[in-house]
């Protein structure tokens, strides 16, 4: 299941969950608890709530009360003090209704929602854990991808500067075949990472230029060691500075859900494909 989905199903079923225990504790509606107090059979009930919880003092009927020195009639009460009396009404409605058992369906999905926030929780724990443990594997394949390939480079290198000429033909073998396993590394990176520019640029560094199909030309022309030597030191360069950026992407896949600063620095985000 994808996280957006999960994330949604998660969610609706707290809201849902949520939604039924607030309705099933709601009051009764405003206009019909005012229709209840305002009744003949309730209206002693109300002012009774009144006194009790000391709003208004008893009337000379229990249908009448006296507040600010002035006795007055139920209807007169009602209109001169309204928010007192809502008040009253609704502490007497509530008084009078029987108690009832929570609705059983109710009460289920209230028990839910512990239980599918301790899900969820556990569900992305094991999410952040999953990717964090790929990308450290990543890491380590694509970092090990690129030391064999600097060595094969060097290697090479060496060879080539010390005129082994039995031995060049083999590590040139040698140095395609670690070229192809870091391109395939940095495959699988690309893939892990969509939205990640390094792969691409990467690929290309080791697939063009003095590292890719022109690292096996320009030897033959160079009789002098000294030459060599310059030669030899161009291509080292260009491999340690891949092996330095391949460095960035690998501190990058080793902390998933960063911003990865550095990364983003040494391969800006404009050049996404």
């Amino acid at each position: 299941m994808r996280t957006p989905t999960a994330v949604a199903l998660i969610g609706a079923g707290l809201a849902t969950a949520l939604g039924l225990a607030f309705w099933s504790a709601s009051s009764a509606p405003p206009d019909a608890t005012l229709v209840q107090c305002t009744s003949k059979s309730r209206r002693a009930a109300t002012v009774e709530a009144a006194v009790s919880l000391r709003l208004v003092d008893r009337g000379s009927t229990p249908d009448r009360v006296s507040t600010g020195g002035r006795a007055l009639s139920f209807d007169e009460w009602r209109d001169a003090e309204r928010d007192l009396f809502e008040r009253a009404c609704e502490v007497s409605v509530r008084a009078a209704q029987p108690q009832t058992s929570p609705d059983p369906l109710v009460t289920a999905l209230i028990g839910l929602v512990p239980i599918a926030g301790g899900a969820a929780i556990a569900w992305f724990t094991a999410g952040w854990r999953d990717a964090l443990n790929r990308g450290k594997a990543q890491a380590a394949a694509l970092s090990k991808a690129s030391r064999a390939f600097v060595t094969a480079v060097r290697d090479y290198c060496d060879a080539q500067v010390n005129g082994a000429a039995d031995t060049v033909a083999t590590l040139t073998s040698e140095v395609r075949h670690k070229r192809d396993d870091l391109v395939s590394q940095l495959n699988r990176t690309a893939a892990l990472r969509r939205g990640w520019t390094a792969p691409g640029a990467l690929e290309g560094q080791v697939t063009s230029g003095v590292l890719g199909d022109a690292i096996s030309t320009g030897w033959a022309y160079r009789d002098d060691r000294g030459e060599r030597r310059g030669r030899a030191g161009d291509v080292t360069r260009a491999v340690e500075e891949v092996d330095r950026r391949v460095d960035v992407v690998v501190r990058a896949l080793e902390t998933p859900g960063r911003r990865h600063a550095e990364l983003w620095a040494e391969f800006p985000k404009e050049k996404r494909r």
